[in-house]
């Protein structure tokens, strides 16, 4: 089992009430579909799994992550109180900053992320589990994060994202 990173897409109003109730964030990940805590806090999310160093170093060219929306997978966001969700705090992104990632993504098409990708490069740099990625896992992966993110920045969603 590895470092899983994933994102949920809540409404503008879920997202208010876990950043000013830190604790709730819980339980975007400990309740199951159909549950109360789950219709509590409705959300759709989006399992990144072990890519999420390959997809941040191909977006960003870096292995610290940078700050603005195109190193939204790592840091970029706000941390949602000291909750440790499994490594460190949770961060937030309110519908304006999803907009903004969708933006700048929109710039970055499925088939020119996959010429990003240099998989030597991948595994030079120490990337997370780069030497169990295929391109085309990447590539796929990305466009259906792109999607995602699309859907949620249509939705007017923010984002709460994790490493867990």
């Amino acid at each position: 089992m590895g470092i899983h990173h994933v994102l949920f897409a809540v409404s503008d109003a879920d997202l208010a009430r876990i950043t000013t109730e830190p604790p709730l964030v819980q339980h975007l990940f400990d309740c199951e579909p159909g549950s109360r805590a789950a219709n509590d806090l409705p959300r759709v999310s989006f399992e990144v799994e072990d890519y999420w160093g390959a997809l941040d170093f191909i977006l960003t060219g870096d292995t610290d992550g940078i700050d603005g929306p195109i190193g939204f997978l790592l840091t970029w966001g706000t941390p949602i109180g000291d909750i440790d969700v499994g490594y460190g705090p949770a961060r937030a992104l309110t519908p304006r900053q999803v907009r903004d990632v969708s933006d700048a993504l929109a710039k970055i098409s499925p088939e020119s992320f996959a010429q990003r990708i240099n998989m030597a490069t991948l595994e030079a740099e120490g990337v997370y589990h780069a030497d169990t990625f295929l391109e085309k896992d990447l590539v796929d992966l990305y466009a259906e994060l792109r999607a995602f993110i699309e859907r949620a920045a249509v939705e007017q969603s923010g984002l709460v994202i994790a490493l867990a």
